[in-house]
Formats: C-alpha cells, sequence, structure tokens
C-alpha cells in the first residue's frame, strides 16, 4: 500500500538536507 504520508516521510530527509545545505 502507497500513501503519500509515507512517501512524504522517506522524501523529507532529502528536503531538510537540501536546505541545510543551501543556509550554509
Amino acid at each position: 500500500i502507497f500513501s503519500p504520508e509515507y512517501a512524504f516521510l522517506i522524501v523529507c530527509p532529502f528536503i531538510l538536507r537540501k536546505a541545510l545545505n543551501i543556509t550554509r
């Protein structure tokens, strides 16, 4: 079963990592 919440939990760390790279 594929749910948007599950996909968000997987993609969220990548988004946060990119955000940290941009802030630095």
